[in-house]
């Protein structure tokens, strides 16, 4: 066996290796450090969330308030076994504006597997407008057809329970007093987030006192820097139809006390406030029957600019605003479209005085035609709506649920915000006082009615019922809707053979409290002649009403047809937009609204015609429901 060297050069070569080593071993232990470094950066995030995250859960929802509670929702079952057939039907009526969100909930009710009194259940959903809805329920739903009677009634707001009740007839004894909330949306005031923020809303909460001041003030954009976008233009609905115009009435009159707690039959009573009001409400520029109608004059905006000579704000509720911002809108103000996202959104900004919130309350109807199976469906399908499952499909539908929360991609869509707080709604007495006493501050309208007398409006709608009949009585049903200060004309057009239009302006601009029995009288002396000088009609009616045009009122033409322009008279569609345009840069602003009567009517000329003048097209190509839709239509002024 070898021995080591001992030498003295191999003792010092050795000591210089064993110099060198630690070096070595420090850049090995150096990088082993390193290295574990690094990966730790990169393990840490993941240790982090396992760590954390059944411990903070994320946010799923947004809430109205911050101080909302987040009560814990139940979720539902199915019976063992479903309901014998056939199933029972069960009618649900609801309002536009949450009739969808109701269809989404009776999908995923599946009604098939249920069993609701030993009977499996058939959800058919149904819309009114609220304020006619209620008028059906206090007269008893007499007028629907039996196999359509609801048996649950589901109003976007618990107001429209108090107005059916408090009206005379049967209300009362078919309405429950209170109804289960199966979703909720917030009132706000929306606005191009441009305009808002001219205004300094966007950083600032403005009060409902603060938005009637800038709303009633004619130099408003000119202060804030903004002239081009004109007069401030403030939209909202007509409180008679609608819960987002009864709840901006509301504020309004509570603004003008000067107090932002519950308004009083006081505050209604007197003459100050309701000057006040009276004043606030001039500066509205369209009262609405529907905000997906309304919102579908602004759609194809290029810009700010461009939507300010229709809107400013628009009080509406944070569900339409969502859907408006995703490109839905009702043309025709029954349907609704899908298109494309607007150019310009819009945001809800929440007063700081606080909102009110639209409950959508459910209630099975105390009427004969309500069965025992009927009323264990009906019982059944409102449960279901407030289940996990339920409340699923609320959110779903751009609704918050019960507890106020809204889910996240329909706040990020809707550009949906907080409140400080939720404004009680206003009780049964105040809801009525509101509703009666709109027609003393709403902003006055001049209107032109021109109706159709063409040889066609002889046709029957129903047997022993002409068209010209229904049309005559609808128009003048509707001269109740007027007020104090309204003023209505009417015009007839028709012609015969190459001649002049005829019979005409049969009826000057009147005063309807003053001249109600003649303008009645010469709505009913309207009788068919031959052809249809649709276009003719349109610029003789325009005319009309702008000969005596006043800045302080809603000018407006109701044009309802039948037909085409069928005449040898002249004139063309395009004439006729280009004299509405002409009309509109003389700075008088005034709206043609459009009504199609009957399935041969030419829907696409009237759609035209309305969107060009800043009015509103209404479809009644069922002629049946004439008087419905002029009475939305006269309410939309």
């Amino acid at each position: 066996m070898g021995r080591r060297s001992t030498s003295p050069s191999s003792r010092r070569a050795s000591r210089r290796r064993r110099a060198t080593r630690p070096w070595g071993r420090l850049t090995i232990i150096g990088g082993t450090v390193a290295a574990l470094v690094l990966a730790g950066f990169l393990w840490a995030p993941s240790l982090y969330n396992s760590l954390t995250v059944n411990r903070i859960p994320k946010a799923t929802t947004a809430k109205l308030t911050p101080t909302q509670p987040a009560a814990a929702l139940v979720g539902d079952t199915f019976p063992s076994a479903p309901g014998a057939a056939p199933c029972t039907r069960l009618n649900v009526l609801a309002s536009p504006e949450n009739a969808g969100m109701v269809r989404a909930v009776a999908d995923a009710y599946q009604g098939a597997k249920r069993n609701a009194g030993g009977r499996c259940v058939d959800v058919k959903v149904a819309a009114r407008k609220s304020g006619l809805a209620a008028d059906d329920a206090a007269r008893g739903f007499a007028a629907t057809p039996a196999d359509q009677q609801p048996a649950v009634w589901i109003p976007d707001a618990s107001v429209w329970l108090a107005t059916a009740r408090s009206a005379k007839g049967q209300g009362s004894s078919i309405v429950p007093e209170s109804g289960m909330s199966v979703a909720s949306t917030a009132v706000t005031v929306a606005m191009p987030p441009e305009m808002a923020a001219a205004l300094g809303w966007d950083a600032k909460p403005p009060t409902w006192a603060d938005v009637y001041k800038v709303a009633s003030d004619p130099r408003s954009w000119e202060r804030a820097g903004k002239p081009e976008w004109g007069y401030f233009r403030i939209a909202k609905a007509n409180p008679t139809m609608a819960s987002s115009g009864l709840f901006a009435l509301a504020t309004a009159y509570s603004a003008a006390a000067g107090h932002s707690g519950m308004l009083t039959t006081a505050d209604l009573a007197s003459s100050f406030v309701t000057s006040q009001v009276r004043l606030g409400e001039s500066a509205t520029s369209s009262y609405l029957t529907t905000p997906a109608h309304f919102l579908n004059s602004i759609r194809d905006a290029a810009d700010t600019k461009a939507a300010s000579g229709t809107l400013s704000a628009v009080i509406t509720d944070e569900k339409s605003v969502w859907e408006y911002n995703r490109g839905i809108t009702s043309p025709d103000g029954t349907t609704l479209a899908n298109g494309a996202p607007p150019k310009v959104q819009l945001t809800p900004y929440y007063p700081s005085d606080g909102v009110f919130a639209a409950d959508s309350p459910a209630v099975v109807l105390s009427a004969t035609w309500v069965g025992d199976a009927q009323r264990a469906a009906g019982e059944d399908f409102v449960r279901f709506a407030r289940t996990t499952e339920g409340q699923t499909a609320v959110r779903a539908s751009g609704f918050r649920d019960i507890r106020g929360e809204a889910d996240l991609a329909v706040a990020d869509a809707g550009h949906f915000g907080t409140a400080s707080t939720i404004l009680e709604t206003p009780s049964a007495e105040l809801v009525t006082g509101l509703q009666k006493g709109f027609a003393a501050v709403r902003k006055p309208a001049r209107v032109l009615f021109a109706v159709d007398v063409s040889g066609s409006m002889r046709d029957e709608i129903q047997p022993g019922v002409t068209k010209i009949q229904a049309a005559k009585n609808a128009v003048d049903g509707a001269l109740a809707l007027f007020g104090y200060d309204d003023q209505v004309g009417i015009e007839g057009f028709s012609n015969k053979d190459g001649g002049a239009l005829e019979p005409g302006v049969v009826q000057q601009l009147a005063s309807v409290k003053a001249q109600r029995e003649s303008i009645s009288a010469k709505v009913h002396g309207l009788s068919p002649i031959a052809y249809t000088p649709l276009y003719e009609a349109v610029g003789l009616a325009v005319d009309t009403v702008g000969a005596g045009y006043r800045s302080d009122a809603l000018n407006s033409v109701i044009l309802l047809s039948d037909g085409t322009n069928d005449t040898a008279r002249p004139g063309t569609l395009e004439d006729t937009i280009a004299k509405l345009s002409a009309q509109s840069a003389t700075g008088k602003k005034i709206k043609v609204f459009t009504l199609a009567y009957g399935a041969q009517a030419d829907t696409e000329a009237l759609q035209k015609i309305a969107a060009s003048s800043g009015g509103q097209y209404f479809d009644a190509t069922d002629p049946t429901r004439i008087q419905d839709v002029l009475k939305d239509l006269a309410s939309s002024l």
